[in-house]
C-alpha cells in the first residue's frame, strides 16, 4: 500500500507545474508554498505507523516554517551575489544547522514563532514580478520536478519507519520541489526571477502552516485522508487570499480614482 502514494506524485508534480504557468515568478514562489508531497506524506505515514504518527509529523513539519523562510532568505541573497549554486548550497547548510537546533528544543516553539518569522520574511523578501511567462513545464522540467517529488516521498516515509515522524516530519519540511522549480526558474530567466520566486515562496507558506496545523488537530479525530482534504481546502484559501491580496496592493492608483 504505500507504494500508492509514491506512484501517484508524478501525477500530482504534473498538475502542480500546470497551474503555475500563467502565474509568473512571483506567483510561481506563491504556488510554491501550497503543500504538495506533504499530504501524500502524511497519507503514507497513516498507512505506516497510524493517524497519530501522522499528527506528529505534520506539527513536527509546521514547526520547521521559520527554518524554511531561513532558507529562502538565504539563498535569494547569495544566489543573487554568488549564483544559483551557491545560493542552493548555502540555503541547504543553513536549513541543517537551524534543523538540529529545534531538534533539541519542544516543536511547538517553532510554531508559536512562525507567524512573526513569516511577517518578518515578507519585509525581508520584496514581492518580485506578477506577470511573465512563469515556470517552464517543458519535458525536462516535469521530468526532473517528479523524480525529485518521488524520491521525497519514499525518503520520509523510510525514514518515518525507522526513526518516528518527528525525524520525518524534519526531513519533509525542507522544500526540496519548490527549490527545484524555483532553480529551474532562475536558470531559465534569471537570479531576479527566482529571487521573485523565493519571495512568493515565504508568502505562501502562510498556507502551508494553515495545512500543518489542521492536519496536526484532526488527523486523530477523523483520520488522515480527510483532515488532508480538509487541509488542503484551507490552504488553497489561504493562497487565494494572499495572491487577491497582494495584487490589490500591488495594483497602481488612477489619479482622480474614488
Amino acid at each position: 500500500m504505500v507504494a500508492i502514494p509514491v506512484l501517484a506524485v508524478p501525477f500530482l508534480t504534473l498538475a502542480f507545474l500546470l497551474a503555475q504557468r500563467r502565474l509568473g515568478p512571483h506567483g510561481a514562489g506563491l504556488v510554491g508554498g501550497l503543500p504538495s508531497t506533504l499530504p501524500i506524506i502524511l497519507v503514507g505515514t497513516a498507512i505506516v505507523a497510524g493517524d497519530g504518527a501522522a499528527s506528529r509529523l505534520a506539527l513536527s513539519t509546521g514547526a520547521h516554517i521559520p527554518i524554511q523562510v531561513a532558507f529562502a532568505l538565504v539563498f535569494a541573497v547569495v544566489m543573487g551575489r554568488a549564483g544559483i549554486a551557491a545560493g542552493l548550497v548555502v540555503g541547504i547548510g543553513v536549513f541543517v544547522a537551524l534543523s538540529v537546533v529545534l531538534a533539541h528544543a519542544p516543536l511547538e516553539l517553532g510554531v508559536l514563532a512562525a507567524v512573526p518569522v513569516l511577517l518578518a520574511g515578507r519585509f525581508l523578501l520584496p514581492a518580485g514580478e506578477r506577470t511573465a511567462n512563469g515556470l517552464d513545464h517543458s519535458l525536462q522540467a516535469v521530468v526532473v520536478s517528479c523524480v525529485v517529488a518521488t524520491v521525497v516521498v519514499a525518503t520520509v516515509l523510510a525514514v518515518v519507519a525507522a526513526a518516528g515522524p518527528v525525524a520525518g516530519g524534519a526531513l519533509a519540511a525542507f522544500p526540496a520541489l519548490s527549490a527545484t522549480l524555483i532553480v529551474l526558474l532562475a536558470m531559465r530567466d534569471g537570479t531576479a526571477a527566482g529571487a521573485g520566486a523565493l519571495a512568493g515562496f515565504v508568502r505562501g507558506l502562510l498556507s502551508f502552516l494553515v495545512f500543518c496545523l489542521l492536519v496536526a488537530l484532526l488527523a486523530d479525530r477523523v483520520t488522515t485522508p480527510w483532515a488532508v482534504l480538509s487541509g488542503v481546502a484551507a490552504a488553497a484559501v489561504v493562497i487565494w487570499a494572499t495572491w487577491a491580496l497582494d495584487s490589490q496592493r500591488d495594483r497602481p492608483s488612477v489619479p482622480g480614482a474614488t
